[in-house]
């Protein structure tokens, strides 16, 4: 790094060390995770008490080989991983989920904010894996008037 005219070559090591601790400090590595974004551990049973969360675990798949294989708690586990991607994800960060009574698990990454009829929506992909297989699911969701997440489809 070459000294500008007016900054000692330490002002600018400082500079330089604290642009770089800033940056350094947005990446995360969280237990279960893959490295980068946020993981969500399976929630309790009282997780689902809250509408929206129902609502997202009963858009997962029933059939199929994921379909069949997850759980009530695996279902539990990927809405509260969508929802949590959804609310405080940064545009394609994971949030993952695993359980590790079923060893099923899933990658939830967020799409980027935006509106339709003055609602806040994004889209999103979730993969799941659980029974041996692997479904890559597709979604939107919206927020509702009362600020929760619903899912579309």
């Amino acid at each position: 790094m070459k000294a500008e005219q007016g900054w000692s070559a330490t002002a600018q090591l400082a500079i330089a060390v604290t642009m770089l601790m800033g940056t350094l400090s947005a990446c995360t590595t969280l237990p279960g995770g893959f490295g980068v974004g946020r993981s969500a551990s399976p929630p309790p049973e009282a997780a689902l008490a809250d509408p929206s969360a129902q609502a997202f675990a009963n858009a997962l798949p029933t059939t199929g080989t994921v379909g069949a294989a997850l759980d009530d708690t695996d279902r539990q586990a990927a809405a509260k991983a969508e929802i949590e991607a959804l609310e405080i994800s940064r545009t394609g960060a994971p949030v993952t989920w695993k359980n590790p009574e079923t060893e099923s698990s899933g990658v939830v990454v967020p799409g980027p904010t935006y509106i339709v009829n003055n609602q806040e929506c994004r889209d999103y992909t979730h993969t799941l894996s659980a029974g041996g297989a692997e479904q890559l699911l597709r979604g939107r969701a919206c927020r509702s008037g009362d600020g929760t997440w619903r899912p579309l489809n």
